[in-house]
């Protein structure tokens, strides 16, 4: 930051030294002229033909608030003082009055001439705010009309020559002046010449012709920039460089008072007040320049204030009644002052972002600021020079332009890649201008285009017309016998970009999608999708294959298990019946083996339920029946049922369940399911003389939590979600003598699921599991199943992958 503080610091100072030397040479006085030294001016060794015209500068007599008749000059008791000229009155000390800027005044001035007859003339630039000139008693110019009071002057600011013909010896020059309009004073703000006739002529011609030809320039400039602004709207700073070309023809224009001369009955309140209105948003948007080269929020709030700024001063100036105060020059300073400090913030962002040419914008918006300063000063006559603000412009604008011709240059660059890139696309690429006309495309855009539009597609061809040589082509089978709905409906989509879309060819499917760039124009592009179709083709196939075979999947295992219960349930009957000698007593072998069967098939029956529920659930068809259940003693008619199995294997079983554990809307059949097969997994893998616990929870908000623990074998983490897929078992070597399907976990989950629950399962290799099933409370239970539709036949959640893989 430092570095670009100093740098831009050292740019500042090297361009004030460069135009205060200039100011310099430009008002200091050539040694070898002769100037007028108690207002008299000998030039009677000055030769008008060799040496050109003079400046009528020096010590001219000075009579405060005194009209005197020229014929009287050279008699009058009136004592004056000597003032110098150019210059103005303000602040002067006249016989210990120091004088104000408004009132009235006699200069007087004798010239010296050489004998010998020469035609001679006067070039006047600007006298506050109206003079009579007199030579030699004869009125010789007049602008405005002098006069001692406001009532009686007539105000008008403008440079005028008059001749003198055979000029010779002596001339008494006497110049009544009078101000009580002007804010900076009365007298002569610029110099007052005398010389060759036709030189003057040629010189007030020549600063009319510039000062109309930089006007005019930057006249032109802003329109050509106001054309630019209309083609690239979004574009702010060519609005700000249109109003700064058209704010300096303007104070160029009234400054240098050209406009009066072009139309000389314009008030001079009005012309002033244009000067300094344009003088007051020219410096404001100079910021506004550099602020939209690289905008940011601190700079749009500074720009705000600037010109909010400039709207109250240029209020303030037309609505002020009479002259302008004194004091504008405070409020213009200040002003001026704001706005280089915002630049110089500005300048250093900009130097700091690295931006493309900032250092030409940098160096023309200092220069404009140190010629704004140039400019205050030389108004209010403190130095003696030319107004510079309309060249700072200019000169701000020729840098933009090499900017501008740097970007067009690497755009040109840029659009040449980009052309070659389009062309080299496999998708087909077309773009259109803001009037919708086709501007670049590549081959496969040509090629896959019906052969009717291919022939009229050139440079500049409109899109509807392409649109309706495709339509009348007869290669879109869409539109064949509705071709102008076609087009209607083809331009919908092409004048309001949406979502991508498909169009059939005779060529092929093709996927189009469409997006509008900055200036107002259309990019197209178009895909082939005939192999993505043919594909397509083969995945639909494929997949309808997929589902009839699980269809016949679903119905085999459905008939299967319909099938075997019918003699599952017989063997069952007839084995219990034998193993209780209902029938009569059996010898030991035979009633062992009838328990063998018995407990094969309900280990049998078993299997078939779960897949005949798996089955339901993959179908959608699995019954869930809420009703109002004591969990309570649903889980003690599970331990009962499972306590033969933890007696047959020593396993140390232990309960703790609440009294006050509240009831569940749950139902009923498929939680004695769920938990009957965890009791059944945890006695599974469960060594002898291990222990198997369970207990109840109650949450604060009601939601009651069953939590089965084992210190059977477990398994490791990375297994968790195994286990919990359907079919899923852990192959391991110390797992594979246990008998089982992998099914009791997926659907002991998809019940809990289903009834808007949850099933955690937390294990550790060698240490055992946890498995813990959370039911919702009462009410959100009631809630839950009236938000899934009937609760007799109720589709199973998908939450994500495996949850559909459990199912």
């Amino acid at each position: 930051m430092f570095l670009f503080w100093r740098q831009a610091t050292s740019l500042w100072l090297v361009v004030v030294l460069l135009f205060g030397f200039q100011f310099s040479v430009i008002a200091e006085e050539q040694p070898d002229k002769p100037v007028a030294i108690k207002g008299v001016l000998d030039l009677r060794n000055w030769n008008f033909q060799d040496e050109g015209r003079l400046e009528l500068a020096g010590e001219w007599a000075f009579y405060w608030e005194e009209f005197i008749d020229p014929a009287e000059i050279s008699t009058t008791k009136a004592t004056p003082i000597y003032h110098s000229v150019p210059g103005v009155w303000l602040g002067l000390d006249s016989h210990g009055e120091i004088l104000g800027k408004y009132g009235y005044a006699t200069y007087s001035l004798k010239v010296l001439l050489p004998d010998k007859p020469v035609d001679l003339a006067i070039y006047l630039k600007r006298v506050q705010s109206a003079y009579r000139l007199y030579v030699d008693g004869q009125q010789w110019m007049q602008s405005g009309i002098p006069g001692k009071t406001a009532d009686t002057e007539t105000a008008l600011v403008v440079r005028d020559v008059g001749a003198l013909k055979g000029a010779a010896g002596t001339l008494d020059i006497v110049v009544h002046v009078s101000n009580h309009i002007g804010y900076s004073g009365g007298g002569f703000f610029s110099s007052f010449s005398l010389g060759p006739e036709k030189i003057q002529h040629l010189t007030h011609l020549g600063e009319v012709s510039r000062d109309l030809f930089l006007s005019g320039a930057l006249f032109c400039l802003g329109a050509f920039l106001m054309v630019l602004h209309l083609g690239r709207f979004r574009e702010r700073i060519y609005f700000v460089l249109y109003v700064m070309s058209f704010f300096s023809a303007v104070y160029m224009m009234t400054v240098t008072s050209t406009l009066v001369e072009l139309f000389p009955s314009i008030p001079y309140l009005v012309t002033e007040r244009l000067s300094y209105v344009s003088a007051v948003f020219l410096i404001a948007f100079t910021y506004e320049f550099i602020h939209h080269f690289s905008p940011r929020r601190f700079s749009f709030a500074v720009s705000c204030y600037i010109l909010y700024q400039s709207v109250f001063i240029s209020l303030f100036v037309i609505f002020w009644l009479g002259g302008i105060p004194f004091e504008i020059i405070y409020i213009l300073a200040f002003h001026l002052f704001v706005v280089s400090v915002a630049c110089f913030i500005e300048i250093l962002h900009v130097l700091k972002q690295r931006i493309s040419g900032s250092w030409l914008i940098v160096f023309g918006v200092t220069t404009l600021i140190v010629f704004g300063v140039h400019d205050i000063l030389h108004a209010n006559g403190y130095l003696n020079t030319t107004y510079l603000g309309p060249y700072g412009i200019l000169l701000l604008l020729f840098f933009y332009a090499v900017i501008l011709a740097l970007r067009v240059n690497g755009s040109i660059t840029r659009n040449e890649q980009l052309a070659e890139a389009i062309r080299s696309l496999s998708e087909a690429v077309a773009i259109f201008d803001n009037r919708d006309h086709v501007v670049v495309w590549n081959d496969a855009y040509r090629q896959h285009l019906s052969v009717n539009a291919q022939e009229i597609l050139t440079p500049g061809r409109p899109f509807l017309e392409l649109v309706r040589a495709d339509a009348y082509s007869g290669d879109l089978p869409d539109a064949i016998g509705r071709e102008e709905a076609y087009i209607r409906q083809r331009m919908k989509q092409h004048s309001r970009p949406a979502e991508a879309f498909e169009v059939e060819r005779n060529s092929g499917w093709y996927l189009y999608r469409e997006a509008r760039t900055p200036d107002g124009g259309r990019v197209t592009l178009a895909a082939n999708l005939s192999s993505q179709k043919a594909k397509e083709e083969e995945l639909q196939a494929a997949l309808e294959k997929l589902i009839d075979a699980n269809e016949a999947k679903n119905s085999f295992l459905s008939n299967m298990s319909h099938e075997l219960r019918t003699p599952l349930n017989a063997i069952n009957g007839f084995s219990e019946m034998m193993v209780k000698g209902i029938l009569g007593p059996m010898n030991a072998q035979y009633k062992d083996y009838a328990g063998h069967i018995h407990r094969s098939g309900h280990h049998l029956l078993r299997l078939v339920t779960d897949m005949l529920d798996v089955v339901r659930i993959e179908t959608g068809k699995l019954q869930i029946s809420p009703e109002q259940v004591n969990i309570a003693q649903l889980l003690e008619d599970c331990f009962q049922m499972e306590m033969e199995k933890f007696t047959a294997k020593n396993i140390t079983f232990h309960t703790s369940i609440p009294q006050n554990t509240p009831p569940l809307f749950v139902d009923l059949i498929r939680v004695q399911q769920i938990i009957l097969n965890l009791l059944d997994n945890a006695i599974k893998f469960t060594d002898a003389e291990g222990r198997i616990s369970a207990s109840v929870r109650t949450a604060s908000d009601g939601a009651v939590s069953i939590e089965i623990t084992d210190t059977g074998i477990g398994m490791a983490q990375k297994d968790i979600q195994i286990a919990l897929q359907k079919f899923g078992q852990i192959r391991q070597s110390h797992l594979m003598a246990h008998d089982g399907l992998g099914l009791g976990l997926s659907i002991a989950k998809v019940l809990m699921e289903l009834q808007g629950g949850e099933l955690q399962l937390d294990s550790r290799l060698g240490e055992g599991t946890r498995i813990t099933l959370v039911f919702l409370p009462i009410e959100q239970a009631r809630i839950f199943f009236e938000s899934q539709g009937s609760p007799s036949e109720t589709t199973p959640p998908v939450k994500d992958d495996q949850t559909i893989e459990s199912a």
